[in-house]
Formats: C-alpha cells, sequence, structure tokens
C-alpha cells in the first residue's frame, strides 16, 4: 500500500544529493540508506533498477526543460574546480544563506568555492533543523559546519506566534523530530521560548464540508470582521483531494482569492489559497488548514517510519499564523492532532452560513444512456473519500460490470490508458452515494489479488462516511 511513485521521486532526490552521475553507479548500491531514515530496504538488484529509472527521469527532465530541487546544483558539478579558480574580484566576501536545511552538502560544497576565504567567516547559515523535510543528504560536520569548524547561536525567542499557537506546534515537533532522530536524521530540537502575547488555542474543528467550512471562517474574517483579505490564507494538507484548483472553485462571491505566489505582497485585496509546501516564507493573521483527516494526512502509502517529514511540514503550516489558526477535518482526525491533544479547542461545528459561490452555475444532469441500467445521481461525487488505489478498484468494477461502460477485459492496454484519459467526468459522476449503495461486494472483492482487503477498506470508508454497503 506504499506510494512508490512518491517514494521513488525522493529517492531520486537522495541520491541527486548525495553523488555526482559519474560516481553514483559505484557508491549507491552498497550505500545504507538506514542512516537517512529510509525505511524500506532495497536489495543490490533493484537499486540498479533505481538508478536506470533516474537516469530516465533526467533524461525526462532534460527533454522538457524541467528542474528539479537538485538540477541547478548538478549543473554546476562540472564547474566547480573552475569556480574554485576563479580570481577574488569575482567572488563574494560573504555569503547569506536562509533555511540552509532545505540545502545539501553537494549545495554548500558549491557556495563555498563562491566564497575568497571559504575557510574563513565567509559563510553565514540561518534556518531550524525541525524544518527538515526534503528527503537531502544533509550532514553539517561532513560539510565543515560541525561544532569545532563553526560558531553557532540557537535563538530561541519567537517573534511570530502567540503562546498559544507556539505551544501547540512545538509539541507536534517534539514528538515527531524525536522519532526522526531516532532514525538517525541530523534534527536539533529546540524548545522555544514562548511570546508574551496570547490568544485563543488553535482550533481542531471537526465539520462535515471542510473546505466550505473554510470560505466560511474566511468570510466571518475578511467580510465581517473587515481583516484585510491578504492576511488569511486557506491551505490544503491533501492537494490531491481538498486541491488549491478545488478550494477555489468554492470561493464565496464576496470574497476575492487566488494561489499563493512571492509576489503577494501585491494582492492586498484576496486571500491566498496554498499548498503547505507553499505557506513556508509567509505569515498571516489566520491560518485555516484543510482536510487534516486520518489515513489523508499522513497519507496512508507513506510508510510509518517516515511520516514525520509531514508532522514536521504541518508544524511549519501552523507557525505561519500569527493570531489565529482553525485545523479542519470532516471524519476521524489526523494522528498529528492527536499528538498536541489539549493544546488544541476541540469543537465540531458544521457549516452555518449559505454562501453563494463566485462560479456558481446550474448543472443540468446528464441524460441516461439507452443500454445503461445505471442512472447519474445530483449529488456530490464520492472520489475524494477513497485512496489512489481504492479509487482503482472501484475504476475497474466501473470499467467491468456497469452497462454502458466499455468491458475492461475487451480492451488493450492501450486502448484502455487512452479511455482513462477521459474517464474523470464519467466515472467521477458514476461515484456518487446513491450509486455506492447499489456495489456489488462479492464482484468487487474478486478484482485483482488485493481485492477482499481493498472491498473492506472501501465499506470502511464509506462507513465512516455513514454510508453503509454491506458485506460481500
Amino acid at each position: 500500500r506504499i506510494d512508490h511513485h512518491r517514494y521513488l521521486r525522493e529517492e531520486f532526490t537522495l541520491v541527486r544529493s548525495m553523488w555526482s552521475p559519474e560516481s553514483r553507479e559505484t557508491n549507491f548500491p552498497g550505500f545504507d540508506r538506514g542512516e537517512f531514515s529510509r525505511v524500506i530496504p532495497f536489495d543490490q538488484a533493484i537499486r540498479l533498477e533505481i538508478l536506470k529509472l533516474l537516469l530516465r527521469y533526467e533524461e525526462y527532465m532534460l527533454a522538457g526543460g524541467i528542474l528539479d530541487v537538485m538540477s541547478l546544483t548538478h549543473a554546476l558539478m562540472p564547474l566547480r574546480a573552475v569556480i574554485g579558480e576563479l580570481p577574488a574580484e569575482q567572488k563574494f566576501r560573504y555569503v547569506l544563506i536562509d533555511e540552509f536545511q532545505d540545502f545539501s552538502n553537494l549545495d554548500l560544497g558549491i557556495i563555498r568555492e563562491i566564497c575568497t576565504n571559504p575557510k574563513s567567516d565567509s559563510l553565514f547559515l540561518a534556518g531550524d533543523l525541525v524544518q527538515k523535510v526534503l528527503v537531502k543528504k544533509l550532514v553539517l560536520r561532513e560539510a565543515g559546519f560541525d561544532s569545532t569548524a563553526a560558531k553557532w547561536l540557537r535563538i530561541r525567542k519567537n517573534f511570530r506566534n502567540s503562546r498559544q499557537i507556539l505551544a501547540a506546534a512545538a509539541a507536534l515537533s517534539k514528538h515527531y523530530g524525536e522519532l526522526a532522530i531516532t532514525k538517525k536524521e541530523e534534527i536539533e530540537i529546540l524548545d522555544p521560548e514562548l511570546a508574551v502575547r496570547e490568544t485563543a488555542k488553535p482550533f481542531a474543528l471537526r465539520t462535515n464540508r471542510a473546505i466550505d467550512k473554510a470560505w466560511e471562517i474566511a468570510y466571518r474574517m475578511v467580510v465581517q470582521q473587515k481583516k484585510a483579505p491578504w492576511t488569511v490564507c486557506i491551505v490544503t494538507a491533501n492537494d490531491e483531494g481538498a486541491s488549491v484548483k478545488k478550494i477555489l472553485e468554492r470561493r464565496p462571491l464576496a470574497i476575492e482569492a487566488q494561489q499563493l505566489s512571492e509576489a503577494w505582497i501585491n494582492h492586498r485585496d484576496r486571500v491566498a489559497v496554498c499548498t503547505l509546501s507553499e505557506l513556508k516564507g509567509f505569515e498571516f493573521h489566520l491560518v485555516v488548514i484543510v482536510d487534516l483527516e486520518n489515513r489523508k494526512f499522513p497519507s496512508s502509502g507513506i510508510p510509518e517510519g517516515e511520516r514525520w517529514r509531514d508532522a514536521l511540514r504541518l508544524y511549519v503550516g501552523m507557525t505561519r499564523a500569527r493570531d489565529e489558526l482553525y485545523l479542519l477535518y470532516s471524519d476521524a482526525p489526523s494522528e498529528f492532532l492527536k499528538v498536541m491533544g489539549d493544546l488544541l479547542t476541540w469543537r465540531t461545528e458544521d457549516v452555518i452560513l449559505n454562501l453563494t459561490l463566485a462560479n456558481a452555475t446550474r448543472v443540468t444532469p446528464p441524460k441516461k444512456s439507452e443500454n445503461s441500467t445505471w442512472i447519474i445521481a445530483h449529488e456530490t461525487s464520492c472520489a475524494d473519500w477513497f485512496t489512489p488505489i481504492q479509487l482503482r478498484q472501484l475504476l475497474d468494477y466501473f470499467f467491468v460490470y456497469v452497462e454502458g461502460v466499455p468491458n475492461l477485459r475487451r480492451l488493450s492496454p492501450g486502448e484502455r490508458r487512452s479511455l482513462e484519459l477521459t474517464k474523470d467526468g464519467l466515472f467521477r459522476m458514476w461515484l456518487k452515494s446513491s450509486t455506492l449503495k447499489s456495489l456489488d461486494l462479492d464482484r468487487l472483492s474478486r478484482l485483482g489479488k488485493a481485492g477482499v482487503a481493498l472491498t473492506d477498506e472501501i465499506i470502511e470508508v464509506c462507513g465512516r462516511h455513514e454510508l453503509r454497503l454491506g458485506k460481500p
């Protein structure tokens, strides 16, 4: 059940952060990945396949003009010796690095070369190791920043967050930071000095429609309390489910909003919407984080031993809120919320206001096909309830057993891929509570080797949404 796409992407970043392309084939096959909190063991044969995949990935980026988090460093690696030999007038006396925890040893090694005297006090690093969420190799002692080669000043005073927000966020970071340390991750946990300024505790809010509730909270702040829109941010913890696009589609007519960008200061008339990763580097009066559901954040596709990274992403998101913080979920709360316990105010509150949507349009239900035995109900799709692998099981059922849909077994793999490119509208319109009630669970459980287990999971998910499917 691991999200193998994400896991391999992160493995690519780890390999690219440790070695140049010409040296990784020698070093990666025998490398102890356990030293960098990777919990799934790869034997040598698999590692060689990963290196082949990585080469294809790099060719793909090169062909498409795409950069990932290590591309610039790899472009400069062949020039490292040349950079080191540049005359002093073409180098820098001082270099300031902010958010150093996002760098790798390779990054810092190249940056050292642009200093006039890399062994003196030319480099100044500022950052927070608790915010280290990327799968990169950063070992400060190996990069020349250990306690003997560098001077360290630990700043414990927090000037942004209220006491209540920081206390909850610090409890989260301490719990999962200690777990990261047990995985040999180089993270330093500091007990922060809480601010004098006090506000309400962060709210852990259980609601029926999390996105609409987030807009309702923003509406009260912007329209009713007359706060500046640019001081409010709605954040998704699960971009695959409650995506930024989906949040913006539910924007009330009375509020202007757009996705957060670096030029946010120029859009003071708008509420910001973003992912947790995009939130870093900003701060707001009010932050509302949605979709903090159990099994969605952290995703059930992430190994338990590596979920600490998502916990620290949430810590970063929480500490972007100066005064007010809402953490929203609809069914079962994320394990991260439970860790903060009484440091949160737990409340249940459904959507109250009936706000007119900015893009409200009349939807005409599609006509029933002459040879179809199913009717598309005028309801909201249930697709966001399920994980990708559960959706795949339901999609297979849709193709195989629903009349009026081409039988999956009669299609070649190429024809199926072609059809799946346009499936979303039809499949998502079919995937409603009314049609889920009529699922043939016996047939569903016979699809694929994991059919029975996935069927049980689907039944459990529907049960959390008060939809009973029975047993196969």
